[in-house]
């Protein structure tokens, strides 16, 4: 995988982003902040059809070359530009949110809220909620989950392991029977 420093510590395991993709109800998929194309690539891998979102033309080059290297790029439509501009209603597509988490300061928190994504991680989860009756959210180790109780009630919290450590969660949003 080619990658730049932010894509070294914020990169979705193939392994990990390959089961999460496995659980995705829906053919299609919007990876809302794709960065160099970790998880854009593992969704595409199991066959999905993916629109992938990044603000930063760099990083939208490496993910194009990064899936030219897994053989996925027709499954992939590369969009550069900021994704709370390019959600829209869909009804038969999940909408995959891995907002920054401010790099590996994060861990100095106690509680990682929702306001501590950039952007507001509340206002992220609104707006998806809004559009796709799927939503999943990455949320690091520490995340205070009381936070999303008040945006609403996800169907599934998963541990995202990877050789029995944690790395992350995945929060699960279904709408009409999860």
């Amino acid at each position: 995988m080619e990658m730049d420093l932010e894509g070294l510590y914020s990169l979705d395991l193939q392994a990990l982003a390959l089961e999460l993709a496995e659980r995705i109800r829906s053919p299609r998929v919007v990876d809302a902040f794709c960065g160099i194309g970790g998880a854009a690539i593992a969704f595409a891998r199991r066959g999905k059809q993916v629109d992938a979102i990044e603000l930063q033309a760099s990083r939208l080059d490496m993910a194009r070359r990064n899936a030219q290297r897994f053989g996925v790029e027709d499954r992939i439509h590369f969009l550069e530009g900021d994704c709370t501009e390019k959600l829209e209603p869909a009804a038969d597509t999940a909408i995959y949110l891995d907002p920054p988490w401010g790099g590996p300061a994060y861990g100095k928190l106690e509680q990682f809220r929702l306001k501590d994504f950039s952007p507001d991680g509340a206002t992220l989860l609104r707006q998806a909620l809004a559009v796709s009756p799927e939503v999943l959210f990455k949320l690091p180790k520490n995340f205070d989950f009381a936070d999303l109780q008040r945006i609403s009630a996800p169907t599934a919290i998963l541990r995202n392991e990877f050789r029995g450590n944690l790395e992350y969660y995945t929060a699960v949003f279904l709408r009409n029977g999860g």
